[in-house]
């Protein structure tokens, strides 16, 4: 019987440990079917399908992505996600102050009270690279 969830690489510490890391790196694979509860991040995170497909659900909307696409989930945002097929998941985890964005604050201004938008991205082979890349070394993570 297989885990429905496998991380290749473990989070290190958290970033109330490291609070000079700007970026995190994670890759995680799961079985066919497996979801996540409605959750949050106080980070921006950038889930990229390398294999298989998740539909990210948030209380305004829903995504699918496909191989080879990716997400982009600002800091803050409640979502859920489900997986489709085997999926290779590569995350990485922006900080806040890198954008001046910070959890739970809207981009369209302070009295938009509506929790911000995901994007989908078309994940360019460079960009495949660099955060294949940047996983693989873990070097962000240290």
């Amino acid at each position: 019987m297989s885990l429905p969830r496998q991380s290749v690489w473990p989070i290190k510490l958290t970033a109330e440990q490291e609070p000079f890391l700007a970026v995190r790196s994670l890759a995680t694979n799961y079985a066919s079917g497996y979801g996540t509860e409605l959750h949050q991040h106080p980070w921006h995170q950038f889930l990229y399908a390398v294999s298989g497909a998740m539909t990210v659900t948030t209380k305004q909307s829903s995504w699918i992505i496909p191989t080879g696409r990716a997400i982009f989930i600002p800091a803050g945002c409640s979502h859920a996600i489900r997986m489709w097929g085997m999926v290779k998941m590569r995350t990485l985890y922006f900080s806040p102050a890198l954008s001046g964005f910070e959890a739970g604050q809207s981009r369209a201004g302070p009295d938009c009270h509506r929790e911000p938008d995901c994007c989908v991205v078309d994940v360019a082979p460079l960009l495949r690279e660099l955060i294949l890349r940047a996983i693989e070394r873990s070097g962000l993570d240290s």
